[in-house]
């Protein structure tokens, strides 16, 4: 019996929803659209560290391991102007024997962050210099999307979103004999702070130069974007 009863309601409350959409004479829509591109800018960051005794040497040797790294790079024509630099510090470390607190001298880190147009030589140069470089840093290497291109890819799904709405709009209200009329409402799915529209905005790949680098070609993977858009047509019925 009771589930007679909720069959019921399940069918009475779609006559009430389909009666409401046909009293309010509107069709609503929903336009997708995807849009790839391959990412043109490559971002290098190479994380240094260095751990010395006293404060005063692992300053300076961290100091000499980044000028030089430096160096290497502009026998490569990477400007320094281009490298940029973050996480710099220089900390206490402690350890522990048989339950106690032990001074073992100062961890000094910072990392060098390099970002350009993707030029796969360019890039296989910078590795190369990583590879064979004597402080033999690990790295990692990031595919991303320019500005220009994300602007680019934002107003092509919104048009193309706009155009799947208008097309399904119309095959739908022409297998009907209907007749679209103003369009009532537009609404933009816009995304939600926590979830960008870009899917697979970047690549990374991990890689330690102390293991051998020699053949490897590393190449942006495609990006993609997805937008959709509601749009709401006042209808005509057929006289």
């Amino acid at each position: 019996m009771k589930t007679k009863l909720v069959v019921l309601f399940v069918l009475l409350a779609g006559i009430t929803n389909l009666s409401a959409q046909l009293n309010d004479n509107v069709l609503k829509v929903e336009g997708e659209a995807i849009v790839y591109e391959t990412p043109e800018n490559m971002n290098i960051d190479i994380p240094l560290s260095v751990k010395e005794d006293n404060y005063a040497k692992c300053a300076k040797q961290l100091t000499e391991r980044y000028n030089k790294l430096v160096a290497e790079f502009g026998k490569i024509a990477i400007d320094k102007s281009l490298l940029q630099t973050s996480n710099y510090s220089i900390q206490e470390n402690y350890i522990y024997e048989n339950n106690t607190r032990k001074f073992d001298g100062y961890n000094g880190n910072i990392t060098i962050n390099l970002e350009k147009k993707y030029d796969v030589d360019v890039l296989n140069n910078i590795i190369n210099v990583l590879t064979v470089s004597d402080s033999k840093p690990s790295y990692s290497v990031t595919f991303n999307l320019s500005p220009q291109q994300k602007e680019k890819m934002k107003k092509a799904t919104i048009e193309k979103a706009i155009a799947d709405g208008k097309n399904k709009a119309s095959i739908i209200a022409e297998s009907l004999g209907l007749k679209l009329s103003a369009i009532k409402e537009i609404n933009f799915n816009y995304p939600s702070a926590s979830a960008s529209p870009f899917q697979a905005e970047t690549r990374m790949t991990l890689l330690k130069v102390n293991e051998s680098a020699s053949g490897l070609q590393l190449t942006p993977q495609m990006t993609e974007i997805r937008e959709t858009i509601d749009i709401i047509w006042q209808i005509e019925q057929p006289k």
